[in-house]
């Protein structure tokens, strides 16, 4: 379903790329939203002139239910609510929702972005839609932010700086997210969904590291996943055979050991556990940066 259909749905309107409404003097917008790693959902996201306070998001999320909401920044850092829309369509229930949501708002005093997020004026001359957003701003102020963010991420880019540290943690944190697995395993169970935290310990491995977080480090990060679990197949069974002295390719071919199966289980939840994780890691990269930096220019 595009933004026209479910601007109609609403009763909305669809203007300059952005699906807008308004509630009780709360402005608010429908995207489609990334809620989890897999879908994408349609959403409400309502964006204000401040950071939202923990105290704030939770008295939020009592009235909206589940799905739970998400904190977004739209211009300015964790100022927005996104909501995922609970109907196809507006009825008594989504009405319902949007009033407990404003009311909320008014009671903790969040007002909306109505002014430029770059140097906090009112006088904006232009409009950017940012993450589904109208947001006012200046252009010379959209022109300085992006022209210094490109500079750092270039500068970034070509960083080396505990480079080399980084990749050693990371693969250290690739083994250690192993763990879990392999004692489970070891126990004569196999529970794909731990290889998930491979993907995640290499990469907070990574972080410890203090390395330039640029858009490579993603692949970085499922390359050593993709090692570790397949080794760590390969090593057992190689200890096996040594063990027993039974000759390795012997004891890879025998069909009661499982060797194929095994390792074709370990790379299908691997891969499983780099698509789950690969949003979260690569939102903390510069290519995440890269890609908002597109909606100011």
């Amino acid at each position: 379903m595009n933004l026209d259909k479910i601007a109609l749905a609403y009763g909305l309107s669809v203007t300059d790329g952005a699906c807008t409404g308004k509630n009780e003097g709360y402005h608010y917008s429908i995207i489609e939203y990334r809620y989890d790693p897999l879908i994408k959902q349609f959403c409400l996201i309502f964006a204000f002139d401040k950071k939202i306070s923990k105290e704030t998001f939770v008295k939020i999320r009592k009235v909206s239910g589940f799905p739970i909401p998400r904190i977004e920044s739209v211009g300015l850092i964790d100022n927005a609510i996104v909501q995922p829309l609970k109907s196809k369509k507006a009825n008594d229930k989504y009405y319902a929702l949007l009033n407990k949501l404003t009311t909320v708002f008014n009671e903790e005093g969040l007002n909306n972005l109505e002014h430029c997020p770059f140097c906090g004026l009112d006088d904006v001359d232009t409009y950017k839609i940012i993450k589904g957003v109208k947001v006012g701003v200046h252009a010379a102020c959209v022109k300085s932010f992006v022209e210094k963010a490109d500079t750092y991420i270039q500068s970034e880019a070509k960083s080396t700086k505990h480079l080399i540290k980084s990749l050693i943690l990371a693969f250290i944190g690739a083994v250690v997210g192993l763990i879990p697995a392999a004692i489970v395993f070891d126990f004569g169970y196999f529970v794909g969904l731990l290889y998930a935290l491979i993907p995640l310990a290499s990469f907070y491995g990574y972080k410890l590291g203090g390395g330039p977080k640029a858009s490579y480090v993603p692949i970085v990060i499922a390359i050593f996943s993709a090692i570790v679990a397949p080794g760590y197949m390969y090593l057992l069974y190689s200890s096996f055979a040594t063990t027993t002295g039974v000759p390795f390719q012997e004891v890879i071919s025998d069909p009661e050991l499982g060797f194929t199966s095994n390792l074709i289980m370990s790379l299908v939840f691997v891969a499983i556990g780099i698509l789950i994780s690969f949003r979260s890691i690569y939102n903390q990269t510069h290519g995440k940066i890269k890609k908002d930096l597109e909606a100011f220019k």
